[in-house]
């Protein structure tokens, strides 16, 4: 009777100390110690069970603290991992985003899609249609070691564009468009060097993904200078919310994307500067009011100068901007002047455009004027005229658009032997990621 006793008290107390070890706090004496102690007082194990039992109590516990010392260093190091692990994500037109947990380090990889049909029907020639992979522009941006030190790098994919029959030898797979390291100290002054817009126009540094109509205005490219080399400081102030004033002012190489200079000083150097008053808070340079909101408005005045007469290209531009936006409205116009010191001929253009959302942030239609002519012109290009119409629909904005806008492009030539007319028709898609 006593052994079958014996039995049972262990199996009881091996059940008990299982059962109970978990919840066992480390005061002393334990709840299975207790038991024991009482069971031996009233003899119904004698000291040698009672020390067998009370070894085997403490082994048990041993284990089970072993146990729970790895579960916790287990959870520590996992939730370690976790505050330690790199933050990705993801925003509809700015890319795939990838910042470390301390956040020292960031880089965005995004990318756009442009591809575009054109129908031309020319005066007295042939009619064409088109295909285009207009733009392919993959870019990298971020910060490094503070949030202070930003960097792009930006690539137009698409390469360089041949005519059929033509050369293929000087396609290039891949152009680089924006490299650059800057500085941001503050919204009043940053510092950015490398190469990049030149801040000149506000059509041509809003992006080509984020224009109203399928492209900027005819004249674009008689006047703006494209991506240079350069130095800029830049910055926004005033105003309750630091953004009634935005100014940009650099010096920049001049002579053209990728460029070095090779020969010659500082004569050979373009500067920049451009201002621009934001009386009722900053106007994104983007077309198209998506938001609906209060009207706000802006003006700017920008320039350039550059000073080269070995490449007999010695000449300035200046010109004024406003834009008006709100309630579904966008409406801007651009007015230029470009002289040229070696005697040849002025350039002036302007151009003026308006867009409305029929449908909210949905279906968009506008209307846009652009002429630019050569002022004096004894021989060549007198002036060009166009008139377009555009019918935007926004899927996501400018991250996912259809725009078709069809209209006429005369140009009128002195000597009368260079008129031509033509109507333009032109589709495009376009994707942001």
């Amino acid at each position: 009777m006593r052994v079958i006793q014996g039995c049972s008290i262990w199996g009881l107390m091996a059940l008990v100390s299982l059962s109970g070890l978990q919840a066992q706090t480390q005061q002393e004496p334990s709840v299975e110690g207790r038991l024991l102690e009482i069971l031996r007082t009233r003899g119904v194990i004698d000291a040698a069970e009672f020390t067998e039992l009370s070894t085997l109590e403490q082994q048990l516990r041993q284990s089970a603290d072993l146990e729970n010392q790895v579960n916790d260093r287990v959870e520590e190091l996992v939730a370690r991992l976790q505050d330690e692990a790199p933050k990705t994500s993801w925003k509809s037109g700015k890319g795939f985003n990838y910042l470390t947990a301390d956040g020292k380090f960031s880089m965005t990889l995004g990318g756009r899609v442009q591809v575009r049909a054109t129908y031309d029907d020319i005066e007295n020639a042939d009619n064409k249609m088109n295909f285009a992979a207009q733009r392919v522009r993959i870019w990298m941006e971020g910060h490094i070691f503070d949030a202070a030190w930003k960097y792009k790098l930006q690539f137009d994919a698409s390469g360089d564009r041949v005519t059929a029959g033509a050369s293929t030898s000087s396609a290039s797979f891949a152009a680089l468009r924006e490299a650059y390291i800057e500085y941001a100290a503050s919204a009043n002054a940053n510092v950015r060097m490398g190469q990049f817009k030149t801040p000149y126009s506000r059509q041509w540094l809003t992006s080509s993904g984020s224009q109203e109509f399928v492209d900027r205005w005819i004249g674009n490219g008689q006047f703006f200078q494209n991506y240079q080399p350069g130095l800029m400081v830049y910055g926004t102030a005033a105003g309750e919310k630091n953004d009634l004033f935005e100014y940009s002012v650099g010096v920049f190489n001049g002579n053209g994307i990728n460029v070095q200079q090779t020969s010659g000083g500082d004569d050979m150097l373009m500067t920049v500067a451009r201002v621009a008053v934001n009386p009722f808070g900053a106007v994104k340079y983007s077309e198209s009011d998506f938001a609906g909101g209060d009207f706000k408005a802006a003006v700017g005045l920008n320039g350039w100068r550059m000073n080269n007469t070995t490449l007999n290209a010695t000449d300035d531009s200046v010109g004024a901007d406003v834009v008006v936006a709100g309630k579904g409205l966008y409406a801007t116009s651009e007015y230029h002047k470009r002289s040229f010191a070696d005697g040849s001929p002025d350039r002036v253009g302007w151009f003026a455009q308006a867009g409305y959302f029929v449908d909210p942030g949905k279906v968009d239609i506008g209307i846009r004027y652009a002429k630019f002519w050569v002022d004096n012109a004894t021989v060549g290009l007198d002036d060009v005229t166009e008139v377009l119409a555009v019918l935007g629909y926004y899927i996501d904005q400018h991250n996912l658009k259809l725009q078709l806008d069809a209209g006429s492009v005369s140009t009128r030539n002195v000597g009368g032997s260079g008129d031509v007319d033509e109507f333009r028709l032109r589709l495009q898609a376009q994707i942001i990621f």
